[in-house]
């Protein structure tokens, strides 16, 4: 289990920072309870996060995923569940 808590925070980070890039903010504006197109992302800019999120973690992502499950702490409670 500490693995887990250990990705998921290295996973939150990683979308903090991404999702504060691509929306020109800086990461201390980004809220995991915010559902992340709130900050601008089109749906383009999703999709690439969700390649990103892929590339870095070295999961397979629906980009659907972003869209379904909207905020940073939904998207990493799924990924989670996948994980365990």
């Amino acid at each position: 289990m500490p693995e887990n808590t250990v990705s998921d925070q290295a996973m939150r980070a990683f979308l903090r920072s991404s999702v504060a890039r691509i929306a020109k903010r800086s990461v201390e504006e980004i809220d995991d309870e915010t559902p992340i197109q709130d900050y601008g992302l089109t749906s383009l800019e999703v999709v690439i996060l969700s390649g990103s999120l892929e590339d870095e973690f070295g999961l397979e992502i629906d980009p659907a995923l972003v869209f379904e499950f909207r905020t940073i702490d939904l998207v990493c409670e799924r990924l989670a569940g996948d994980r365990g």
